[in-house]
């Protein structure tokens, strides 16, 4: 069959030696989000350890729907990955493991859709026992592998970085492939494609050190590209703050905020002068469009020892400039230990979800124009006062609706339910009830539900699947 787009005859010339025939997959990418939300795509393609095609496309210049041509070469299947972003953010995934068929052509819709829903059982099964090393912070990224080998997950902790691999039977330990983490404590791992080759590599936040940028090398394994910023940083997130298509990157800790402008190939330069208003004490950041106008603005949280004030800056100008808005968030001071961002009551906005030292968990709904009201005493469970390290929002039972899992510092992490309206419910915890101080979610093994990988200093990893 002929190639159809160029994008189609890129493919096609990195996965077959003869061009063009008559066994082949076409994949439609498509969407159903509303016009705007998305603004970029990633493609990836594994088979088998061969060489793997990866490359970022700018949806301004190549609408959604787009058919993709892939071209066997000797090869039994292909996993494809595609990976929907908004403001450099991802929020869609469509990942499959599709065979060729001899004298076949076979074609495949992608869906990058809003939310489709799809009902699972939301109860939680442990793949495993923990493995039980400390483990500071951890990221989980697809494994490049067409038979569907789950993911890999790298776990951190001071001066000692292993991976691992995730998938229905539990996490087992790999051999090498990771660079040494910093010698001070690592406070967070930023999944993020820094080099434009859909590839999710991985930005290291660790006490006394710079940011640390590790490239995945195609193969599931790491290397280290270098360093960027002072030794100042507590805690970083990742968008496109200045509108060109790439990822950047925003990291704070106490007075400093700093904005990190990224070429495209994973090589960054400072922008100066981005904040009108220094932080006071920061402790956590986000980044997330909270004012709908398509730039990515920033939360930032604060307060390591005494209570201060978290903030809201918009990006008004749409160039990673941030301008303080006083009145966006309740001046309650707090001890902020992380923050979590998505849409709570399904009005299409994005709403707040902030974690505390020594405090509650709180919930801020947006009115839509980046003013966050707390209703937490209407929408959360009853709780205890704690400390929650970190903080996962996401739809684990397919509703379309956002739960919410609660790490707390030795102790069990609580799963919250959405039951509506941007309310939460308890709904106990996870089968082997392990101290976690974090959780990831994905789905590893490979049955259209996710599931959650906690870890953390007394656990280890716990992989917990949904049946």
């Amino acid at each position: 069959m002929p190639c159809r787009f160029a994008l189609a005859c890129l493919v096609a010339a990195l996965w077959t030696v003869a061009g063009c025939n008559d066994t082949a997959v076409v994949l439609r990418i498509a969407s159903n989000r509303p016009a705007g939300q998305l603004d970029g795509i990633c493609v990836e393609l594994d088979a088998g350890g061969a060489r793997r095609f990866g490359r970022r496309y700018a949806l301004p210049s190549l609408p959604l729907p787009q058919t993709l041509t892939v071209l066997p070469g000797g090869r039994p299947a292909t996993q494809s990955i595609v990976y929907a972003f908004g403001h450099g953010i991802e929020v869609a995934r469509d990942r499959r493991v599709i065979p060729f068929k001899s004298a076949n052509v076979l074609h495949v819709d992608v869906p990058l859709d809003a939310c489709q829903p799809h009902p699972s059982s939301g109860r939680f099964t442990a793949a495993a026992a923990p493995t039980g090393e400390a483990i500071e912070a951890a990221t989980l990224a697809p494994a490049a592998d067409a038979t569907g080998g789950g993911d890999i997950a790298l776990g951190l902790a001071a001066g000692r970085a292993a991976r691992y691999s995730v998938a229905a039977p539990g996490v087992g330990a790999l051999v090498a492939g990771a660079p040494d983490a910093p010698a001070g404590k690592v406070r967070a791992v930023l999944s993020v494609d820094l080099d434009g080759d859909c590839r999710l590599d991985a930005v290291v936040v660790a006490t006394g050190a710079p940011l640390s940028l590790w490239r995945d090398a195609g193969d599931g394994s790491f290397t280290a590209l270098g360093s960027i910023g002072a030794a100042d940083s507590v805690a970083a997130a990742a968008a496109d703050v200045d509108g060109d298509g790439t990822t950047d990157l925003v990291a704070v800790g106490g007075t400093a905020a700093h904005v990190w402008l990224n070429d495209g190939t994973g090589h960054f330069r400072e922008q100066t002068g981005s904040f009108d208003a220094a932080p006071t004490d920061a402790t956590a950041v986000a980044l997330a469009d909270l004012d709908g106008d398509g730039r990515a603005d920033v939360i930032l949280g604060q307060g390591s020892a005494t209570a201060a004030v978290p903030r809201v800056y918009l990006n008004a100008s749409g160039g990673g400039h941030f301008t303080f808005t006083p009145a966006a968030l309740p001046p309650k001071p707090a001890r902020v230990s992380a923050f979590a961002v998505g849409d709570l009551d399904g009005d299409g906005d994005l709403d707040l979800v902030m974690a505390q030292t020594a405090g509650p968990i709180r919930a801020y709904i947006n009115r839509g124009d980046a003013f966050l009201e707390d209703r937490s005493f209407t929408l959360l469970p009853d709780q205890v006062a704690g400390d929650v390290p970190s903080l996962l929002l996401a739809d684990l039972d397919g509703d379309c609706l956002p739960e919410l899992v609660v790490p707390r510092a030795g102790a069990a992490p609580l799963l919250w339910k959405s039951a509506g309206g941007g309310k939460l419910a308890a709904a106990g915890t996870f089968d082997q009830a392990v101290p976690a101080d974090g959780a990831l979610a994905d789905d590893v093994d490979g049955d259209g539900d996710l599931d959650v990988l906690l870890y953390g200093g007394m656990t280890g990893l716990q992989l917990e699947v949904q049946p």
